[in-house]
């Protein structure tokens, strides 16, 4: 990353732990120095046409807020933090591209909802904003022109899950195949090399660390 992307990654960071407690009941210390290798992780399954999914995904927060934010029965959901600027809101590549982020991120694993902080040009946050991820394709769309479909989405992936199952045939812990998706087209390269494997010894070998 540039330093600039090292600044803002490290902006939205800052921003999380304002947000969030260490545990249920306690309330958030933003005096604390936020730590970047610190993470919750959700091991999630899910469902895509004919393919089922289990993989692991990393995850902002639990919130357990009532939905309706009244007093009633609260119930626990995933919620994911995103800070942008408040001009960025009005361009056109925010819809186009950046919700697509967005929701292709959060969808999957179950976030119900995302929270936004317009953050000025020194990270500073005044304004916080909702965008709960089954509306994002219809915010995304008004108005026109080039929305982005979620059904072109789906079938891309049911796509890409088919032709990763058809390309990798071989259970070899000393392979890894790389995909890659240039000019509109997907390949699947497979790799021997070391330079391309990346899970240890100790994992493969069943071995105790």
């Amino acid at each position: 990353m540039t330093e600039d992307d090292k600044k803002m990654s490290a902006w939205g960071s800052k921003f999380a732990q304002y947000l969030t407690a260490s545990s249920r009941g306690s309330v958030p210390n933003p005096d604390l120095p936020f730590n970047p290798c610190e993470g919750f992780y959700s091991v999630t399954e899910s469902k895509v046409g004919a393919y089922t999914l289990v993989f692991s995904s990393k995850v902002d927060a639990v919130s357990q807020e009532s939905p309706d934010g009244t007093d009633g029965p609260s119930v626990e959901r995933y919620v994911e933090f995103k800070t942008t600027t408040h001009a960025s809101l009005e361009k056109r590549n925010f819809k186009r591209f950046k919700l697509l982020k967005w929701w292709a991120q959060s969808v999957l694993i179950g976030v119900s909802e995302i929270v936004c902080g317009l953050r000025d040009d020194n990270g500073i946050v005044s304004v916080l904003r909702t965008f709960p991820t089954e509306n994002i394709p219809i915010i995304a769309a008004n108005p026109p022109p080039d929305p982005w479909m979620t059904n072109v989405c789906w079938n891309f992936l049911d796509h890409l899950l088919g032709f990763i199952k058809s390309n990798v045939t071989e259970d070899d812990k000393g392979v890894v195949h790389v995909q890659e998706f240039s000019d509109g087209r997907v390949t699947c390269k497979r790799q021997t090399e070391d330079e391309y494997k990346f899970l240890p010894s100790w994992y493969t070998d069943n071995e105790p660390r």
